[in-house]
């Protein structure tokens, strides 16, 4: 592993000082708020998607539907506010990783208050701000699809010594499993977006036409999703993913 890697990790891993890391209810707790984050974040783009096509007005991409009057553009904006509330109170194990959920909440509510084409409205006075939202919209969704991706790539594959390792001091099965899927959830949503800019730099009128933007974000919230329900351990009766610490919590319960 590369040093600069390693002290990401060690940055973001467990601290035995924090109460979040040490209480087997408030980490539970955690859990269940990333499986529902993880759930909303699957559901948003396939909801809003098929409202889209059913109505026969499939946009170019998930921050156009804030302009439909029908239940899409609310449930857009509302998804996005309640993922943004859930994060801001996912504590995870350390202060670090709780601070850097806390700013993906504040992001994901900006994402949703800041329409991508600003407001409609005939009041002069909003002119400014109606020129500044698509701006703030892009680069904050943006950032908030980087930090979901770091999650993946470097904090949730953090290896653990004291849970994830096993009598003989090697990784769990279960460890690497969901490592596997934490690592492909953070380079899809990367290369979602690289997608977009790639597609809009060689052919701006083909990646409009094939609506480039909503399937590159589909697939970037569908892997946060998916990440952060194996996180949440919502896999519970997949003994492939769940630890031996894991197993005997779901056996208690």
């Amino acid at each position: 592993m590369l040093p600069a890697i390693k002290a990401v990790q060690e940055h973001y891993g467990p601290d035995q000082h924090y109460q979040y890391a040490q209480d087997d209810d408030l980490r539970s707790d955690q859990r269940r708020i990333a499986s529902i984050v993880g759930t909303i974040a699957i559901g948003l783009p396939v909801i809003v998607g098929a409202l889209g096509w059913y109505f026969g007005n499939f946009r170019d991409s998930l921050s156009d539907y804030y302009y439909e009057v029908y239940l899409a553009g609310d449930i857009f904006v509302g998804s996005l506010i309640f993922i943004g509330a859930l994060m801001t109170v996912y504590r995870g194990w350390a202060g670090s990783v709780a601070w850097l959920a806390t700013i993906a909440g504040i992001l994901s509510c900006i994402v949703a208050i800041f329409p991508a084409r600003g407001w409609i409205s005939a009041t002069p006075r909003w002119e400014m701000l109606n020129s500044l939202s698509p701006h703030i919209h892009g680069y904050a969704a943006l950032a908030l699809f980087l930090i979901l991706a770091f999650f993946c790539l470097f904090i949730f594959s953090k290896v653990n010594d004291g849970q994830h390792l096993d009598a003989s001091d090697h990784v769990q099965s279960s460890k690497r499993v969901r490592n596997l899927i934490y690592r492909a959830s953070g380079t899809i949503i990367l290369l979602s977006l690289a997608a977009v800019i790639a597609g809009f730099w060689i052919d701006e009128v083909w990646a409009r036409e094939a609506n480039l933007t909503f399937w590159a974000e589909a697939a970037a919230l569908i892997a946060f999703g998916v990440s952060w329900l194996t996180h949440g351990r919502i896999f519970y009766t997949v003994p492939l993913v769940m630890d031996e610490a894991d197993k005997r919590a779901a056996h208690s319960a």
